[in-house]
């Protein structure tokens, strides 16, 4: 079991490092792919869906960047920030310089960071994946490898902007921030949204049984069903499935699982908690959530694709 904790903690960081660096800002992949010989492809150059709460304007202007195939205009920045360091979630002290000198430190490879208010990007999933209690055969548990290979997500990312609906929910305190930290060919982004209102999804549910470095005893991960149909479940810089695993469950999508806190929150003490197992298997839900945050690229802690229970059925 310790081996197996410690994976799933290597495969987490994996994601949160992968989410938030890379060389390209048009390309990469998160997670631990276990097929990718076709390359992560240009979201721009691809017959996929673009999932958009408001339909992707044409920008154009002297100062336009590409993130992940959309653009961002460096005039219509909401601020520029002193990148003192390499975590985006740090960063606060602003910065008096122009649109134009930032663009132009992001052309030659300059230290600079530039925060973007009220936007934020998305890609729905491909709808594509494999569980361990579904599709048992898809897997060597015994060997942590996946015996089959799914589709790349071939889906547009797309913006979404504070008022828009998304899948029945509101949109709010959305930014986007990018960091060039000053090293060769990388930058970071930092996608960031909240939700506002309920949903109710059919899933599996598992409690970690054992503490480890970012995962406490009793943290609770809900893995949605694949075709559920969701626009905010994929990393958007991400194309290919990856294996991630808690417990005695495993998955291989493209999906990010929930991370609901853990049974002993206080905020939980008026939810009906007992049907999560408490031996570390999976059980078939329908869950109502609420307070939905996508963080990717802040930093470590609080990465990932948070929510609150209201109901377990």
């Amino acid at each position: 079991m310790k081996k197996l904790t410690v994976t799933l903690i290597l495969i987490l960081l994996t994601m949160s490092l992968l989410s938030s660096c890379g060389g390209d800002t048009g390309n990469g992949d998160t997670g631990t792919p276990v097929e990718n010989n076709a390359g992560t492809p240009n979201p721009t150059e691809n017959n996929g869906e673009t999932v958009s709460g408001t339909e992707n304007e044409e920008i154009t202007g002297d100062y336009v960047i590409d993130i992940y195939g959309v653009k961002f205009d460096f005039e219509k920045a909401s601020r520029f920030l002193n990148p003192q360091g390499s975590q985006l979630a740090a960063l606060s002290q602003e910065e008096d310089i122009t649109a134009e000198e930032a663009f132009e430190r992001s052309q030659s490879g300059e230290r600079y960071a530039a925060v973007w208010d009220g936007v934020a990007l998305i890609k729905k999933s491909s709808g594509e994946g494999v569980n361990s209690v579904d599709n048992p055969e898809a897997f060597d548990l015994e060997a942590y490898e996946v015996l089959v290979s799914l589709p790349e997500n071939t889906n547009n990312t797309g913006k979404i902007s504070d008022g828009d609906s998304l899948d029945g929910l509101t949109v709010k305190n959305s930014r986007i921030t990018i960091l060039a930290p000053g090293e060769t060919a990388r930058t970071d982004v930092w996608n960031y949204f909240e939700l506002d209102g309920e949903i109710t999804l059919s899933g599996y549910i598992v409690a970690a049984q054992e503490e480890a470095m970012y995962v406490g005893v009793g943290s609770i991960f809900f893995f949605p069903d694949p075709d559920s149909g969701l626009s905010f479940l994929t990393n958007p810089r991400n194309s290919m499935p990856f294996m991630f695993w808690q417990g005695d469950f495993f998955e291989y999508s493209d999906m990010m699982a929930f991370r609901l806190g853990t049974i002993y929150d206080e905020e939980y003490s008026g939810v009906d908690l007992r049907a999560i197992p408490d031996d570390g298997s999976a059980l078939r839900v329908s869950v109502t959530l609420t307070d939905i945050v996508f963080s990717l690229g802040g930093g470590l802690f609080g990465d990932g694709l948070w929510a609150r229970i209201v109901e377990i059925k």
